[in-house]
């Protein structure tokens, strides 16, 4: 059975849900922990913010909003928060993938490709196996970093391993890319998806005859 964590308000959770969870406390509490100037700071980037993201005139983004949100993402990877709001990077210019599984001595290696490495932080999370007619896949757990690219290729097989374990011949992988400098995200990740090499097993055919078969 998989470990399971409580956290102080009795939320139970994976240890994945429970990093998150800390990261999130952290940046939350760090708000209090600013002086007056800091917190007019952060208004006055939350307003310029909120306007980018064009969000209705009704909806409030405040200083607290943005500073949370900001020293969330450095908290989830263990990066040292901000206490002035950072600059708006560019984001979202350099696309990883298309993710490439080929077989490698009755296994399989996964690789993005990297035609240029982005700047900051590149997250990468990943579904488990799917089936290979499935088109859409919202399930995307985060793995880790991106690997420094060589030849213009970053491997994740162990990652993925490590999270998943054995994957299925036939079976389809999507794997999400997400790029974060000084805090900031890119509005939305970039997606690949690829099939592994191979027949399905036995195993997944008896299980898909079973889940198409007829009921009396």
């Amino acid at each position: 059975m998989k470990k399971s964590y409580t956290t102080w308000d009795g939320k139970r959770g994976s240890p994945a849900q429970s990093h998150a969870w800390g990261a999130f406390g952290s940046a939350s509490y760090g708000w209090g922990q600013l002086n007056e100037e800091q917190w007019k700071a952060w208004e006055v980037a939350a307003k310029e913010e909120k306007r980018r993201r064009r969000w209705p005139p009704g909806r409030r983004f405040t200083g607290q909003n943005l500073f949370t949100e900001i020293n969330y993402h450095q908290a989830f990877l263990g990066l040292p928060p901000f206490l002035h709001p950072p600059e708006r990077p560019a984001l979202g210019l350099d696309h990883v993938g298309p993710l490439i599984i080929s077989g490698v001595g009755g296994g399989f290696a996964l690789k993005l490709g990297v035609p240029k490495a982005p700047a900051g932080h590149t997250l990468v999370f990943a579904s488990p196996p799917c089936p290979a007619g499935r088109r859409v896949c919202r399930d995307c757990r985060f793995i880790g970093l991106l690997p420094a690219p060589e030849g213009g290729e970053s491997e994740v097989t162990e990652m993925y391993l490590r999270k998943f374990g054995y994957i299925p011949a036939g079976s389809r992988i999507f794997i999400q890319t997400w790029q974060q400098v000084d805090g900031w995200r890119a509005p939305f990740p970039t997606q690949t998806t690829a099939i592994v090499p191979g027949k399905p097993g036995t195993v997944a055919r008896r299980r898909r005859r079973r889940a198409t078969g007829t009921a009396y």
